[in-house]
């Protein structure tokens, strides 16, 4: 062991509000800016239950890769998810 603190993330309270996910996985199905992702999540389910702007980001990031809506091959290098 290097005698650092082991440091654990926590999970945003996207995993932890099943409805919040369940609507923003929607929402990840069009086109839209996580601005404007996070303005809808809001409206719906007001201020105390919205995301952040970079939770939003992040858990678009990795859902685009998980169902393989990653970058386009042309600014990945050649089709590697960098």
């Amino acid at each position: 062991m290097s005698g650092r603190p082991v440091l654990s993330r926590r999970r945003s309270k996207i995993y932890h509000d099943l409805a919040v996910q369940a609507f923003l996985e929607g929402l990840l199905r069009e086109p839209l800016t996580v601005d404007e992702m996070r303005r809808r999540i809001n409206a719906a389910f007001g201020a105390d239950r919205t995301p952040s702007r970079s939770a939003i980001g992040r858990y678009a990031r990795q859902r685009r890769l998980e169902i393989g809506f990653g970058r386009p091959e042309y600014l990945s290098g050649g089709g590697r998810i960098t």
